[in-house]
């Protein structure tokens, strides 16, 4: 009675061992989906700039594949290396840092992206990792830039009628 015991104890602790596997598998199925189907660019990558992890929305955004990503550094895709000099250093001083840059497509375009990126540092507090979150938000900056010249050809128009008038007087 007591092997029985013991192995019908057994079949339980399988059992409930593959219940939990199972909702565990299930459970990193929907969080990987989650973020693959994100709007937003997620990327992790060690400061050299070696990706380790780029989601589908980094990809269309920077036009490359993932393999060609994973030869890449991010750096690479910086139309400014100060950009990136700046947020190693932000990240260094605050764990976070939140910032507007341009990066080069692989097809030569170069596109406006807001970014936060979060320091992941070991126990003696070296940046071990970075973990980013970037979106395109080149269309804003074109409507801004559309604002800003309609603004000042409306105040050269003001200034020009202003003249003209004075003229005329």
């Amino acid at each position: 009675a007591k092997i029985i015991s013991e192995g019908f104890q057994r079949f339980l602790d399988i059992t409930a061992r593959n219940h939990s596997e199972e909702i565990l598998r299930k459970s990193e199925e929907r969080y990987r989906l989650m973020v693959e189907r994100l709007p937003i660019g997620i990327t992790h990558n060690k400061p050299d700039g070696a990706f380790l992890v780029y989601n589908p929305h980094s990809q269309n955004m920077t036009g490359y594949t993932l393999q060609e990503l994973s030869a890449m550094k991010a750096q690479d895709l910086y139309v400014h290396p100060e950009d990136r000099e700046d947020l190693l250093r932000n990240l260094e001083e605050k764990g976070e840092h939140s910032y507007e840059y341009q990066i080069r497509r692989k097809d030569g375009r170069v596109i406006w992206v807001r970014g936060t990126t979060r320091a992941i540092k070991d126990a003696e507090g070296r940046l071990i990792e970075l973990q980013g979150f970037s979106e395109d938000i080149t269309e804003r900056k074109q409507m801004e830039e559309e604002r800003i010249h309609t603004q000042r050809l409306r105040a050269v128009s003001e200034l020009a009628a202003g003249v003209s008038h004075n003229l005329n007087n």
